[in-house]
């Protein structure tokens, strides 16, 4: 009951898919069309300084830098949760206008950091080359890497990536 339309209807298929399997049979209907996901709706004021909050109050030093470079990438730049995690201290840029970051992938660009989140970056600008910006001195990139971070949060407002994204695109309009 918890789960988005979007996650029931991907669910509703899996299962078809094992049931035809299983009855080694042929689809007996047609697939349901299936729709947009339900948008992301951006953070509201009130939210952002819940989230701000929840960063500026975790337990460690450590904990504390990956929340800001969480939020600084993910408001201040608008980057998605895979290029969170791909992201490296290599990236970063301190240029006359602020601080830049240059976004490799299936989308590269090079996109300043909005100025409310550039202070958060520039101290980290001068980090180890090569390390990853976020959750620095790990092996490798795993697909739960910020959900994880994020699961103890305490407060009702989560940081979550697709909302910080919606969040940077209104208020880039």
């Amino acid at each position: 009951p918890d789960a988005s339309a979007a996650t029931r209807a991907t669910i509703g298929s899996r299962l078809r898919r094992v049931s035809e399997a299983l009855l080694d049979a042929a689809p007996t209907r047609a697939e349901p069309a299936k729709g947009r996901p339900d948008p992301v709706s951006p953070y509201s004021r009130a939210e952002l300084a819940e989230i701000v909050a929840w960063s500026r109050t975790l337990s460690t030093v450590h904990r504390r830098a990956d929340a800001a470079v969480l939020l600084a990438l993910g408001l201040g730049a608008g980057m998605t949760a895979a290029e969170i995690g791909n992201a490296k201290v290599d990236d970063l840029a301190i240029v006359d206008g602020g601080v830049t970051v240059a976004i490799s992938g299936e989308k590269p660009r090079v996109v300043p950091v909005l100025g409310r989140w550039e202070l958060l970056l520039a101290p980290h600008a001068d980090r180890v080359s090569g390390d990853f910006l976020f959750r620095p001195h790990r092996e490798g990139v795993w697909p739960n890497l910020i959900s994880n971070f994020v699961a103890q949060s305490p407060g009702k407002v989560r940081p979550n990536t697709s909302r910080m994204r919606a969040t940077w695109v209104v208020d880039q309009l």
